[in-house]
């Protein structure tokens, strides 16, 4: 699977197309989005009120410092220097 990120105008281009009345198979076509991208962005325009993208999760920000420790941590060894 491909994932796109799309510029927020863009998103809403295809929303207020909706908006006008279009269907989003006509979305579809015309702005080479699928279904279900489209199906996603209506629902946070109605549940939150914007395109804006949503916070990446899941990250892990480590120290320069602390690298060999948690790599030890999570893999059970220290990455040899080149």
């Amino acid at each position: 699977m491909i994932s796109m990120i799309y510029d927020i105008k863009y998103r809403q281009r295809v929303v207020d197309f909706l908006k006008e009345g279009h269907t989003q198979n006509e979305a579809k076509a015309i702005f080479k989005v699928g279904i279900t991208t489209i199906k996603r962005w209506v629902k946070q325009y109605l549940e939150v009120g914007h395109l804006k993208n949503k916070p990446l999760t899941n990250l892990v920000y480590v120290d320069e410092s602390g690298i060999d420790e948690y790599l030890f941590r999570e893999h059970g060894r220290a990455v040899e220097q080149a």
